[in-house]
């Protein structure tokens, strides 16, 4: 039987399998799902737990040998192999065909292993491992799906987030789904059940600071061109990475970017703002940026800061903290584009 990784929660509720293979290349998924089994075997009595790791040295023998050793402490044994990836080889596919033949109730066997691919589902050993018991295959979360994946497991937390604040974590942390399930604990350590929204994510390495990057933000859309300096030297004092500060510049321009062309398109401002939590309440920075600049200059500004990106990721920490400077004037309507960024 072949799970979704959503499903297995409501699966384990009830008597376990006698075998389970998790498989893929997305460790977060990967360590969740095997971690609910194991809590799941120890809750229904599985107290003996023997685990294997499949390496050169690994003899098979020793499976068979486990599987048909009584257990020592209790009745009930969870035997787990983890096989960094699915090819067992000849040897070891009998094994596995083996074991599922005599398996029984008492002992629970779990495999954790890289992708399976079509290929290799088709082979003997596969197919006895998921007629006789339950395998899930867990994929990258990418794209389009991440926000939404992001929303639901704020909500399994017991966090309010907002759209735009999903939408802007998914840029963040698109391709690596631990380090975005680690930034919601942090947010629901700091904000508990407040709604989160855009402002908390950006503000989110900047703990204590008396700035953030939204303030950067809505100073340079207003045109002020002094209070977007001083944000910006108090953020540089403070210690904030340049390259968050750039992360949020480079999302604020973005937005702006899809704004204007979405106007080109015909769609009202207004309608616009309402669907977007994080400027609808900030109409009229918004209306002076885009009354600033054409659509041509968000996209040119865009590319501006893909080379400030290069810069910082290439060593070059202090022309970094200039360009960001020049970036910041560039949105206030103060610095003309580099030539060589222009089309």
């Amino acid at each position: 039987m072949q799970l979704k990784p959503e499903q297995l929660s409501q699966h384990l509720s009830r008597p376990l399998a006698s075998v389970y293979i998790v498989s893929g290349d997305e460790p977060l998924q990967l360590t969740e799902a095997t971690d609910a089994i194991r809590t799941a075997a120890r809750d229904q009595g599985f107290a003996e737990r023997v685990v294997f790791n499949v390496d050169k040295k690994f003899s098979w023998d020793s499976l068979a040998t486990e599987g048909a050793n009584l257990s020592l402490f209790s009745q009930k044994k969870l035997i787990e192999l983890r096989m960094p990836q699915p090819r067992p080889g000849k040897v070891g596919g009998q094994a596995l065909r083996d074991y599922v033949a005599q398996a029984d109730s008492d002992k629970l066997l779990l495999i954790s292993t890289g992708r399976i691919d079509a290929r290799t589902r088709q082979t003997k050993w596969c197919r006895a491992l998921e007629r006789a018991g339950v395998s899930i295959a867990v994929w990258p979360v990418e794209g389009a799906r991440l926000p939404n994946w992001i929303k639901q497991r704020a909500s399994r937390q017991g966090l309010n987030i907002e759209p735009d604040a999903a939408e802007l974590l998914a840029e963040r942390f698109e391709g690596n789904l631990f380090a975005c399930a680690q930034e919601l604990e942090k947010l629901g350590l700091r904000h508990g059940k407040t709604a989160i929204a855009v402002r908390e994510i950006l503000a989110g390495g900047s703990e204590g600071a008396r700035f953030d990057g939204f303030d950067l933000l809505e100073y340079s859309f207003a045109g002020d061109a002094a209070r977007s300096l001083r944000v910006l030297r108090g953020l540089q004092e403070e210690g904030v990475e340049a390259l968050l500060i750039l992360g949020s510049l480079s999302w604020g321009i973005r937005e702006m970017a899809g704004f204007a062309s979405a106007l080109e398109q015909g769609d009202p401002l207004d309608r616009l703002l309402d669907r977007s939590p994080a400027w609808g309440r900030r109409r009229a920075e918004v209306q002076a940026a885009l009354r600033r600049h054409p659509k041509k200059q968000w996209w040119q500004m865009l590319r501006f800061a893909g080379q400030i990106d290069r810069s910082l990721k290439t060593g070059g920490h202090d022309q970094g903290w200039e360009l960001l400077t020049r970036l910041g004037l560039m949105l206030c309507g103060q610095e003309i584009m580099p030539y060589n960024q222009c089309p």
